[in-house]
């Protein structure tokens, strides 16, 4: 399909829609705001798919949207079944207006950063682009294997403690932290194994590293956190899809889409299941039809706390700074930076950890500031409602910032790739944010940002790039070694 006939076909779509939903916002026709969102999501998702494999991370990015935003009101608005119960309708028409005005300019900014893509196209030769980055693969292998112990550890602790108490003792603060150089060993392997995918690895020796990394965060499921898990299976799918580009070898085949046909359904609905567990109840089972729903239902909840933060909005501490750039804030006050101020000029900033008041009053998380006002009780126990992007936006900027971040955005994604620039660890921080922005739905703006400038990654990277050196002068190969460059 020529650009300029899909760009005309899908934005004809999508303003269709965009007239049905301001004529059910002028009578507050609920369902016909509801209806209008769903078709715009249809509309965007079924752009992204014209563009084939050109498209795969926002193809994957719409479908963790869907599940961690339009999950719960939306699949149950479809099911005939009660949402969005507990608030009023002018709180109902606040919230589906943000998702919508969301869909709609993530659509835009994705349509805009296609357009400019066609004008720069930026070509990479990825033949020459593996052959230089081949003698990377044995020391990332290697210390993938070495960090991945360690994840597995935390993981098995973390396991073992829901199995033998239960899901929210987690987050009432009764099992012991690991050892810290336990964490910051376990927190290396996500980055090394951003890392080995980015040197494009030649899929024989590739299938472990993927298989343990998905064995793991599919066994961190039975710890109580899904969602982790979920993102993984997204991400190595997505970048089967893309080495299908790539290769001559297929690395996804046919007989491999219909296999993950069949064992998505069935995964959703022992997912669904194990919600019960772990939440200390006794699991029922209502049929297969009725799980798979009750999946989405209980994974996307996060819409409420843009309905929370609209109900709430006056009631909100004035001391948070700002909720979009809370990570950012926290970092520079709380990090390597802030300890430096507070030496050199002796100001003192109010201590967030180990204080969860203060993490509501001037932590800059939104999350920690609702759930403090909804159930307080709760609240100072451990229990958090999570924060929500769109919510924090419009706390900070009204409806202009959901509109202008949201394109910048759907911009964004449209320019990530697996592989795009031409040294392999600017490739694997790409990938390592592209993550994060699969979790957005229900995380905080701005956490993609703290990537980037992480002291672990370029540790990482250091550490790589010295171990190579290394290796090639222990085996007198200096030309090689010239090579090992940044």
């Amino acid at each position: 399909m020529r650009e300029s006939n899909r760009v005309f076909i899908f934005l004809t779509l999508a303003v269709i829609t965009a007239l049905l939903f301001i004529m059910g916002y002028s009578d507050t026709s609920l369902n016909l705001m509801m209806i209008s969102t769903l078709l715009l999501f249809v509309i965007t998702l079924g752009y992204s798919l014209s563009f084939g494999n050109k498209m795969i991370i926002f193809t994957a990015f719409l479908i963790c949207f869907f599940t961690f935003v339009l999950g719960d009101w939306f699949v149950n608005f479809m099911m005939g079944q009660p949402w969005g119960e507990g608030f009023d309708r002018l709180i109902k028409k606040h919230t589906i207006l943000c998702v919508y005005l969301s869909i709609f300019s993530i659509f835009v900014g994705a349509m805009i950063g296609n357009i400019r893509s066609e004008k720069n196209q930026k070509s990479l030769d990825l033949k020459m682009y593996q052959q230089e980055n081949a003698k990377f693969e044995g020391t990332i292998r290697i210390l993938l294997y070495i960090t991945m112990i360690f994840s597995a550890i935390e993981i098995v602790d973390r396991v073992i403690f829901v199995m033998q108490n239960s899901y929210i003792g987690l987050y009432y603060g009764e099992r012991a932290s690991m050892p810290y150089m336990v964490q910051k060993l376990s927190s290396c392997s996500s980055f090394l194994f951003f890392s080995y995918l980015a040197i494009l690895p030649e899929k024989k020796k590739a299938k472990k590293p993927i298989f343990l990394y998905l064995a793991l965060h599919i066994f961190s499921i039975l710890g109580g956190v899904r969602g982790d898990g979920v993102k993984a299976a997204i991400m190595v799918i997505a970048y089967c899809f893309f080495r299908n580009t790539t290769d001559d070898e297929k690395w996804i085949k046919k007989k491999h889409i219909i296999a993950i046909c069949i064992i998505a359904p069935v995964g959703i609905v022992l997912l669904s299941l194990y919600n019960f567990w772990r939440s200390g109840l006794t699991a029922q089972y209502y049929g297969f039809w009725n799980e798979f729903i009750n999946f989405f239902t209980t994974q996307g909840g996060s819409i409420e706390i843009i309905a929370y933060e609209k109900q709430l909005h006056n009631l909100l501490p004035k001391t948070n700074v700002s909720y979009t750039f809370g990570p950012i804030i926290n970092w520079y006050k709380y990090g390597f930076i802030g300890s430096i101020i507070s030496m050199f000029t002796g100001q003192e900033f109010v201590e967030i950890a180990g204080s969860k008041i203060n993490m509501a009053l001037y932590g800059n998380n939104l999350g920690a500031a609702i759930t403090y006002l909804v159930m307080p009780g709760n609240y100072l126990a451990g229990v958090g409602m999570g924060t929500q992007y769109v919510a924090e936006l419009y706390s900070d900027f009204g409806y202009t910032g959901v509109i202008i971040f949201n394109l910048l955005l759907g911009w964004f994604i449209t320019k990530c790739r697996f592989v795009y620039f031409k040294k392999w660890f600017w490739n694997a921080i790409t990938i390592g944010v592209v993550e994060f922005i699969f979790g957005i739905g229900r995380d905080f703006a701005t956490t993609f940002a703290a990537y980037y400038v992480s002291v672990v990654n370029w540790l990482t990277v250091a550490l790589i790039y010295g171990l190579c050196r290394i290796k090639l002068k222990k085996h007198g190969d200096l030309r090689d070694e010239n090579t090992v460059d940044v």
